[in-house]
């Protein structure tokens, strides 16, 4: 082909057009396996977040069930201290020694959860609500982790010497913790004396305002824990397929 005219443009501009798109098929090929890749590994790792949220709104209900308990067994005692005796006072000093020298804590599995923020795959998440719910766990649960850690920290700081500086029997407490404790009690229902110094003991009665509003506290953590759980759960079901 010596002149211009005998260049074949339109087998070349044919040609060269099949082949961009043959490159760009196969860019769309690759991508649609790659985002269709994407959307299993995020229904496997969905459902793993799933069951693992679920363990954890069960756990922290269980939990707060047992807190509301506690703060009630501790209003009662201040009632009693003020003056609303009804024959029980015994009992109701047990069960708020019972609480005040028990540093519970709450366990917490987060395998999926940890796994997934370590690997930085979090985007492949669809949803951005969820992404950001997902992401602000870690904040939630660390104000409820928080709380109780003051908390345990006061009952080993504050009240466990407190009461051995009063010499006030902690064997129900123990029975409490450890069914199987066979070491003989000091009943308080035999010591009326020992029930009356401490109804009237006004620094103790300090003690148990401050844990009372410790763990009014605590519940409302606890509380918002429970809602923010329920909404991942909510926006996860809404994401699988």
């Amino acid at each position: 082909m010596n002149r211009h005219s005998d260049i074949p443009w339109r087998q070349l501009i044919a040609e060269g057009i099949a082949i961009v798109a043959s490159i760009l098929l196969a860019f769309a090929i690759d991508a649609w396996w790659d985002d269709r890749q994407d959307r299993r590994d995020e229904q496997v790792m969905l459902a793993s977040l799933h069951d693992e949220f679920a363990v954890i709104k069960s756990a922290l209900e269980a939990d707060i069930e047992r807190h509301e308990q506690n703060v009630a067994s501790l209003k009662t005692l201040l009632q009693r201290m003020d003056g609303d005796r009804r024959g029980d006072e015994a009992a109701v000093i047990e069960a708020a020694f019972l609480e005040l020298l028990s540093p519970r804590t709450t366990d917490l599995g987060s395998g999926a959860l940890e796994a997934l923020l370590g690997s930085g795959r979090l985007e492949l998440i669809e949803s951005k609500p969820l992404r950001e719910k997902i992401a602000g766990w870690p904040g939630v649960i660390y104000e409820v982790w928080d709380d109780q850690a003051s908390n345990a920290k006061m009952v080993f700081d504050t009240y466990i010497p407190y009461f051995v500086a009063a010499d006030w029997p902690a064997g129900v407490t123990m029975r409490g913790w450890y069914p199987d404790w066979d070491i003989p009690e000091r009943d308080l229902a035999e010591r009326p004396e020992l029930v009356n110094d401490i109804l009237r003991d006004s620094r103790f009665r300090t003690l148990v305002e401050l844990r009372y509003g410790y763990k009014l506290h605590l519940t409302e953590e606890f509380e918002e824990a429970i809602v923010a759980a329920g909404a991942i759960l909510a926006d996860i079901e809404a994401s699988r397929r």
